[in-house]
């Protein structure tokens, strides 16, 4: 190209980036073709059209010219950040921190480009890296909104809730029309156990972007487990309607158990899992939507075909081992004697804080949550996971399966055991002089938790056997539950529990006080004032309208809890009964 090409080139492209930077996208796209077609490998004429092809959300269009101009001009730290944002648009991570990585490699104090590092190592996984860069961004652009943002998102998924709140809350302070951010202080403020102040957060996210589906949903699980359930079935409606391909919020508002799915909602239902491109959580969780929402208009058999549908298509991802529970359930009842829990706990532990809620999942647990949680000398801190992880610990430490392995906990483990108990689960409640932890499947540690607080209160909660496999069945669970996905080895499952659940009743003693939910719902005030006896706290009437605590309820019966107690539950096995041979069979109730 001689001189005046050149320069008539040069011209012609500096008036479409003057277009370009106008706004006026078309005519500027145009000219780029024009030029594109007699100087296809300028380098600067390639990064600026694959600019506007991101500008236009063609990231695809947009990474092939900007490589094409990287081939020719590899060290420009502008392509290198373009390139990144191309490959982020289309969820390419690590092809975006490559390109974001060179770019902060050519020009080390680019704050921008060191935050869009940090943001595409923790999306692709990769969070203490991340945590390095954006904290590095922050130093040299310090309260650059972005840079907050990102780190505030980081730290609510290393579940550094309260790191979040700090960086969201300054973003929010700055933009408050932010939407995205007030739904992830929400998050935050959820977290942390401060309700009231999430919801203001989702609702300010709402009211910034009346058409956010996703702080919507989040706006709406919240007011049902503060008990709003009318206001929660509106906020899942909104979401719905602002994106009515979001499963998440088809599948609450199925769920709530205040809500009678009508036609429609059953027949959008219906389309949507008649989708072919359904991964296997959502789908799930779409049958589990279609199982509540037939079955709150009775018909029983649609839902158990759906609920099947659900356990099915789990059950290809998680497989549940039997025989190993089946070892660790007998390990428990002959290593768990009394005289060796006695031999092996600390005889000067006198600590009688901790009241452990225990059992089968859906037996009844949360409800003995709320009731407690309404008397004002207790502190409920729902479900913990810090038993599980203590046990999981002693194993990796000893070399031996739990419960093989307490045999061998050393009493210098045993007093860190107990203090990193104490810090999870006690410390938050003060002064409190009860405080519940409610985890259903505790109830395979009661023997480490009789070893660290002798002097803890066990309740084990206990439920007739077909309408607590039923309802575990009929619903999904928090964590890991492989061996719900089939009705036998459900059955199996159960009837362990029942065998290591005589064992603790005989191995623990007075310690331990089993509420049987029939007689819970039925006898109501007496099994209260025995509970409340059991725990060593005063009758108090609260209890009996717990129903009406203002508190947070995480679990799935969020919004069972919400109402008096009532008896319809018992029996409900009935209207599945001719879909239970596999269950009756596995708990010996199969009549010949």
């Amino acid at each position: 190209m001689n001189t005046s090409n050149r320069q008539h080139f040069a011209n012609r492209l500096r008036k479409a980036w003057d277009q370009h930077q106008a706004g006026q996208l078309v005519a500027a796209e145009r000219v780029y073709r024009e030029l594109l077609a007699e100087v296809p490998n300028d380098p600067d004429l390639n990064n600026l059209a694959g600019l506007l092809q991101l500008q236009a959300g063609q990231p695809s269009q947009a990474e092939e010219l900007i490589r094409r101009a990287l081939q020719t001009e590899s060290g420009n730290p502008q392509s290198h950040y373009n390139l990144g944002i191309a490959c982020k648009d289309q969820h390419k991570w690590a092809e975006a921190a490559k390109a974001f990585r060179t770019c902060v490699d050519l020009a080390p104090d680019n704050a921008e480009a060191m935050n869009s590092l940090g943001n595409a190592l923790r999306l692709s996984g990769q969070k203490e890296e991340a945590l390095g860069c954006l904290e590095r961004a922050l130093a040299l652009q310090p309260g650059h909104p972005a840079v907050l943002t990102n780190l505030g998102m980081l730290h609510n998924q290393l579940g550094r809730h309260g790191e979040a709140e700090s960086f969201l809350s300054q973003v929010v302070a700055v933009q408050p029309r932010n939407a995205e951010v007030w739904n992830d202080l929400g998050v935050a403020r959820s977290k942390l156990g401060k309700p009231d102040k999430a919801l203001q957060a989702y609702r300010e996210a709402t009211r910034a972007s009346p058409d956010f589906s996703r702080a919507w949903l989040n706006r709406g699980q919240l007011e049902e487990q503060l008990g709003q359930l009318e206001a929660a079935a509106k906020s899942f409606q909104r979401a719905i309607s602002s994106d009515p391909a979001l499963i998440d919020a088809h599948f609450h508002l199925a769920h709530l158990r205040s809500h009678c799915s009508i036609p429609k909602e059953i027949d959008t239902l219906e389309t949507l899992w008649r989708q072919d491109d359904l991964d296997n959580n959502q789908a799930s969780r779409l049958a589990y939507a279609l199982g509540f929402a037939h079955e709150s208009n009775g018909d029983h058999d649609r839902a158990f075909h759906y609920m099947s549908e659900a356990h099915r298509l789990l059950g290809k991802r998680h497989r549940f081992d039997l025989e190993s529970h089946r070892e660790a359930v007998l390990n428990n009842i002959a290593l768990c004697t009394a005289e060796n829990l006695v031999a092996w706990s600390d005889p000067q532990s006198r600590d009688e804080q901790p009241v452990l809620i225990c059992g089968m999942p859906r037996s009844g647990t949360t409800l003995v949550e709320q009731i407690l949680a309404s008397h004002p000398q207790v502190f409920a801190t729902g479900e913990q996971t810090i038993l599980a992880r203590l046990a999981g610990e002693l194993a990796a430490e000893t070399g031996t399966h739990f419960p093989a392995c307490l045999p061998n906990a050393s009493e210098e483990w045993l007093l860190d055991a107990a203090r990193q108990y104490q810090q999870a689960v006690l410390a938050p409640a003060s002064d409190a002089p009860r405080v519940t932890d409610t985890t259903p499947m505790n109830y395979l540690y009661l023997g480490l938790i009789a070893m660290l607080y002798p002097k803890a209160r066990i309740v084990l909660c206990i439920r007739d056997p077909l309408d607590n496999c039923l309802s575990i069945y009929r619903q999904p669970l928090t964590g890991p539950h492989a061996y719900a996905h089939d009705l036998r080895t459900l059955g199996h499952f159960y009837a362990l529990h029942t065998q290591l659940a005589r064992h603790w009743q005989e191995t623990l003693g007075g310690r331990l006080a089993v509420v049987r939910y029939e007689t819970l719902v039925s006898e109501p005030e007496s099994q209260i004032r025995n509970l409340l006896t059991h725990c060593g706290l005063p009758f108090d009437s609260a209890c009996l309208a717990f129903h009406e605590t203002d508190r947070q309820v995480k679990s799935p019966s969020a919004s069972q809890v919400r109402q008096p107690l009532y008896t319809s539950s018992v029996g409900a096995w009935r209207n599945y009964e001719q879909h239970l041979a596999p269950l009756k069979e596995a708990l010996g109730l199969l009549e010949d």
